[in-house]
């Protein structure tokens, strides 16, 4: 909360997510053409965040970093085969990278920084379409 240094202002956080990439097992238990299924494995993404800390005094920080974070991935779902080699299937995952550190300094120079450590956590709802060759 910026305002308990005694002077208001505001905190933002900016994550932009370039791409996500997962291999992951999947062990499930079929009923007539259904598949339900919970699903986990390794996850990847190049992620880039902006934070900043603006106060109206003019004193900000603004620390903005990139790079690729690892981490893990686990869910569940169900695919229905309904015609021939066609199925949909609807997915529910949750990826947990590991966060990244991020320093920056006063904007009036003054003898003070700010750190920050988050972890970047992603909610996926997938569905989709197969046909099976």
């Amino acid at each position: 909360n910026p305002g308990n240094v005694g002077v208001p202002g505001s905190f933002y956080d900016n994550v932009e997510i370039d791409d996500l990439f997962t291999a992951r097992g999947r062990l499930g238990v079929a009923i007539d053409n259904g598949l339900f299924y919970v699903t986990g494995g390794y996850a990847s993404a190049e992620v880039s965040r902006t934070q900043a800390l603006v106060f109206t005094n003019g004193n900000n920080f603004i620390a903005s970093g990139s790079g690729r974070q690892d981490g893990w991935t686990y869910g569940a779902g169900f695919e229905l085969a309904f015609w021939r080699n066609w199925s949909l299937t609807a997915e529910y995952l949750r990826v947990e990278l590991d966060g990244e550190s991020l320093t920056s300094s006063s904007a009036l120079g003054l003898p003070q920084s700010l750190q920050t450590n988050a972890d970047t956590d992603i909610d996926v709802l997938h569905t989709g379409l197969n046909y099976r060759f």
